[in-house]
């Protein structure tokens, strides 16, 4: 599923300018799907004449290299999407080079993770434009223009024969849902997720999960900052497995079984294997580590050793 609901320039107003972002893809990583034409043609901006009083609003020193360099996520069309030749087109393409042609620069569009965009605005873009949504949160690191409602929508198989009922967010608990990274339904999917396990696992009253989303939220996007990407979250979630890992280490040792943790194997393999076993889920778990447990058939043949305590462990008063 991908669909936001509003569509919003990444930047300040009198178009935009803010200065932009990180962890973009080249034009070639993205295969075109082939329903644009290669001909596909956008808005002549040609036409468009310098507006000597707008571009003055610009911060002194701004586009001095006469190029407004502009993220998106080019799989969204008629937004922006490639055409077969591996060029931006849509709709937002023709924004973006219209405001271009208002500042007197030229307007350059580079397809980029959509997750990645609004983290990089600033030091290698100078814009991002990629279906958006405004919130308070975002308000606050960046200025952002809402021009469109474009709503939101749920996808399911052609005469949806599971019988999705998506008018309510509550009704789709059991179902794998796919969102895009980085985006509203994504946050909205894991907000449900959270309510249910706090509230009908843990029978947490509303009032006090309301408490522990506002933590956990500055927790994730300030704090530690897990959110930036993909891969920074999935090294977080790892690390809490190993807190599991090592109480699990710990109660075996206590009643006698032996215990070893497992690094070096081939992740991709080792996900595919359990996926294809039927013990795992890919859309929901990936493996962060192994652990062998079992009784020693013989004693080891050295004694074991360790690092003396005073060498690795400071007390603070």
């Amino acid at each position: 599923m991908r669909t936001t609901p509003w569509r919003a320039g990444a930047v300040g107003t009198a178009l935009c300018l803010c200065l932009a972002a990180t962890a973009c893809t080249n034009a070639a990583d993205w295969q075109p799907s082939g329903k644009a034409s290669s001909s596909t043609q956008g808005y002549d901006t040609s036409t468009i004449a310098v507006q000597p009083e707008i571009a003055a609003m610009l911060p002194p020193g701004a586009l001095s290299d006469g190029v407004l360099d502009v993220a998106a996520s080019t799989d969204y069309a008629p937004a922006e999407f490639l055409d077969t030749g591996g060029r931006p087109v849509g709709y937002d393409v023709d924004l973006t080079r219209a405001i271009a042609a208002v500042l007197g620069v030229r307007g350059e569009v580079h397809t980029a993770e959509f997750d990645s965009i609004m983290a990089s605005i600033g030091n290698k873009y100078d814009a991002g434009i990629s279906s958006f949504t405004v919130t308070r949160e975002r308000e606050a690191a960046m200025d952002m223009i809402a021009y469109v409602n474009v709503g939101s929508q749920f996808t399911v198989q052609a005469g949806n024969p599971q019988e999705v009922d998506p008018s309510d967010h509550l009704h789709l608990c059991g179902l794998s849902v796919g969102v895009q990274v980085g985006t509203s339904q994504e946050t909205a999917m894991q907000a449900d997720y959270q309510r249910r396990i706090w509230g009908g696992v843990h029978h947490i009253p509303p009032e006090t999960i309301e408490i522990m989303e506002k933590f956990f939220k500055n927790f994730s996007e300030r704090d530690f900052a897990i959110t930036e990407n993909p891969r920074t979250f999935h090294d977080w979630a790892c690390k809490q497995t190993y807190i599991a890992l090592a109480n699990m280490m710990t109660a075996a040792a206590l009643i006698g079984i032996d215990s070893t943790p497992v690094e070096g194997f081939q992740l991709d393999k080792a996900n595919s294997l359990l996926a294809e076993k039927g013990l795992m889920d890919p859309d929901e778990y990936r493996i962060s580590v192994m652990v062998a447990f079992g009784y020693r058939s013989r004693e080891p043949k050295r004694a074991k050793t360790r690092q003396a305590a005073a060498d690795i462990i400071q007390w603070v008063e």
